[in-house]
């Protein structure tokens, strides 16, 4: 919930199971990687300047997007997270789900405060928010003509007080190839993809 998806070679624990969490390994428990890092990147032009938020960008590791802490319905739900599932076995089993593993966040670039918030390396300025909340929704599937991918779903809000025009989004992508048996988990030196 910070506008990312991939652990940039880090361990980073599943809230629900305790494991660590693979970073877009396929297929399933092969140990084949293939990202290190995505995230979404917003601009938009506010006033007379042109300003730019990111979840990440890897080169300084700036990360401009900070969760939005709301409760889940469900106490089996990972805080900040919304997990909904189409299956009605499934203990998140909800009507308005979209596919059998739903996990819903949201995330913000409202801050500014500099211990928190990195200045901008190309002019040494602090962070100037957009003031963009994001809803992010992810959407998987086992079916076998759908378990090769992942759908993600952004709503964008502008919660500031200024107007947004241009606004540009995209998703940058840090995507690296590698068997964690060969190359160790730190294979992030193939950049094939």
């Amino acid at each position: 919930n910070n506008g990312t998806f991939g652990t940039l070679g880090s361990e980073i624990e599943d809230t629900i199971t305790g494991e660590a969490i693979p970073s877009c390994i396929y297929p399933k428990n092969t140990d084949l990687v293939y990202l290190w890092v995505a995230a979404i990147w917003i601009g938009a032009v506010v006033g007379r300047d042109t300003l730019v938020s990111v979840g990440n960008e890897d080169f300084y590791v700036t990360r401009k997007f900070w969760p939005v802490e709301y409760d889940g319905e469900d106490l089996q739900e990972p805080r900040g997270f919304k997990m909904r599932s189409i299956d009605l076995n499934s203990p998140f089993y909800h009507p308005d789900a979209y596919s059998e593993q739903d996990i819903i966040c949201e995330y913000a670039d409202t801050l500014d405060d500099p211990a928190v918030v990195q200045s901008d390396n190309t002019d040494n300025r602090p962070h100037r928010p957009l003031g963009v909340k994001v809803t992010q929704r992810s959407m998987a599937w086992s079916y076998s003509y759908a378990d090769d991918f992942i759908l993600f779903d952004y709503q964008l809000e502008n919660v500031g007080q200024k107007k947004l025009e241009d606004v540009f989004i995209g998703v940058y992508v840090d995507g690296d190839v590698w068997h964690t048996t060969r190359n160790s988990p730190e294979g992030w030196n193939d950049d094939i993809v």
